[in-house]
């Protein structure tokens, strides 16, 4: 844990919300949310190509992040800007 991260009494919720963040958890969100839609529409571009195009569906928290959300909000609106 970082020095600035340590549990304070007077810490508000985001920050330790921010503090309880891991380079894990952080990577796995990333992973589920992001990597892997990115991965599968890297396989099916032939098709998708030859089709015309695709169609992006996405939870709106990609939109709007609630506070202490960041990060899933993120991961969840990084596939969107990959495919515009």
């Amino acid at each position: 844990m970082r020095a600035s991260c340590a549990p304070r009494a007077d810490a508000g919720r985001l920050t330790s919300q921010l503090c309880a963040l891991t380079p894990e958890s952080i990577t796995s969100r990333f992973a589920t949310n992001f990597l892997a839609p990115a991965l599968l529409t890297q396989a099916a571009l032939p098709p998708l190509e030859r089709a015309g195009g695709m169609i992006d569906v996405s939870a709106s928290v990609g939109q709007r992040a609630r506070p202490g959300d960041s990060v899933h909000a993120a991961s969840e609106a990084a596939p969107e800007l990959l495919t515009r």
